[in-house]
């Protein structure tokens, strides 16, 4: 027997901001995993359990495979009536998911096995389980349809990272199902209501996933590096006796779609417009916005409002970029990865009409800045001709995650940003 001690001297306190998908990627631990026993003059016994070992288990297991493996026939009314008359396995899955999603309740929104001492036909009348009862149900449900589908084992970014390559399985927290559509895969979550078909919580896109199947594992890599907002954002306005007033129009990505009707779901319509005053700040006033495509889930979160802001005095001075749209700054002192939640594709277009007896006094200069190479991207063109001024500000970040290297040009860029986009157009009465 031998004892042995890790001491960490000169730890860093911890810290929280944007940029890190769980503060649990601070700490610094040495775990261990038991792989096997060895006694004198007898053969190493194994302890740890590799994945084929393990999926084997879990495909024998009533709380896992067993679930949705076994014939399942009190499904058989359920499933032919949503699947009547419908041509195509896409069409079958979605009124599938569609019923799933709709009528099953999510009490629990963590866990990978079948609710201890629930069936998935008590499940079925009960109508509410946690997030893997409801998903194994539906992988049943699509395999009494004809469909192939298999459970996918993942950890959200908030729990934090997990092991590549070994089967830890309580290092899982999350199940979701994959669809085989011949000619395509299509990832599916009917635990919770906002999702689309095709769309998951952005917490699942954490880096590596498992794909349970009956002849193997099949590793997924969910990262965020390919989980892409790209947002347009229309503003037309007007600057006149009333100051500057128009209106502004904004269709979000997939990430951004999901966390609008996520404030929507949780707080109501009017936190949306809350959420954007705070954004835009107390100097601009938003009025007549309208939310649209909120029921349409695989379709993206359209937004229409009117602004307005005052002169102070004889002149009006605002930050021509209206957006709710919000890059963090990077701590000095920060020497760990950076985590975004995604990539970016921004583009801002902004057409600025000027009354008569008004003069631009300062007007904000063109510029491009780009970081090494592709990884990230600034445009801003700011032209005037005559009463008209038009701004095109673009933001691309092609990588949500960057090395300790890479932290310094990514703080420098963002700076550059922000300072920009916070530089003001005044304007003054003649």
């Amino acid at each position: 027997m031998h004892d042995r001690k890790w001491i960490l001297r000169n730890a860093p306190a911890i810290y929280f901001d944007l940029h890190r998908a769980t503060h649990y990627s601070q700490i610094n631990s040495v775990e261990f995993q038991w792989t096997e026993i060895r006694n004198n003059n007898q053969a190493p016994q194994p302890v740890m359990d590799g994945w084929k070992s393990v999926r084997e288990r879990l495909l024998n297991q009533e709380n896992f495979g067993l679930a949705y493996l076994n014939e399942n026939d009190w499904l058989d009314e359920t499933v032919a009536g949503l699947t009547k008359g419908l041509v195509g396995s896409e069409e079958k899955a979605r009124s599938c998911y569609t019923w799933v999603r709709d009528n099953m309740k999510c009490t629990n929104p963590v866990g990978i096995y079948l609710s201890y001492g629930l069936t998935l036909n008590q499940l079925f009348q009960r109508k509410q389980g946690s997030v893997s009862d409801i998903n194994l149900l539906l992988i049943a449900m699509l395999k009494k349809a004809g469909i192939q589908a298999n459970p996918v084992l993942l950890s959200w970014r908030t729990r934090g990272a997990i092991y590549f390559d070994y089967p830890i399985l309580h290092k899982f927290n999350y199940l979701v199902v994959e669809l085989n559509l011949h000619d395509k895969k299509v990832l599916l979550d009917a635990a919770e209501p906002i999702l689309g078909f095709g769309l998951l919580n952005p917490e699942c896109y954490n880096g590596p996933a498992w794909v349970i199947e009956k002849e193997q594992v099949r590793k997924l890599n969910l990262s965020a590096d390919d989980y892409l907002e790209e947002q347009q954002t229309i503003a037309n306005l007007t600057v006149d006796e009333k100051g500057l007033t128009g209106s502004v129009s904004k269709i979000y990505g997939i990430p951004g779609s999901f966390n609008i009707r996520q404030k929507i779901k949780e707080s109501g319509q009017a936190s949306v417009g809350r959420y954007l005053q705070a954004a835009l700040g107390r100097q601009t006033k938003i009025s007549e916005l309208t939310i649209d495509s909120i029921l349409f889930k695989e379709e993206p979160i359209a937004i229409n409002y009117d602004i307005q802001i005052n002169f102070k005095g004889d002149s009006l001075v605002f930050e021509p970029v209206f957006s709710d749209e919000f890059l963090p700054p990077i701590n000095p002192e920060r020497t760990d990865p950076v985590e975004m939640p995604y990539t970016r594709n921004l583009v801002y277009v902004m057409n600025l009409a000027i009354a008569k007896g008004y003069q631009v006094m300062h007007l904000p200069k063109s510029v491009k800045y780009q970081m090494n190479e592709k990884e990230a991207l600034f445009e801003y063109q700011c032209i005037q001709s005559g009463q008209t001024i038009q701004l095109r500000c673009k933001i691309n970040i092609t990588k949500a995650n960057f090395p300790t290297e890479a932290i310094g040009a990514l703080r420098d860029y963002i700076q550059f940003v922000k300072q920009k986009i916070y530089e003001p157009i005044v304007i003054k009465k003649i």
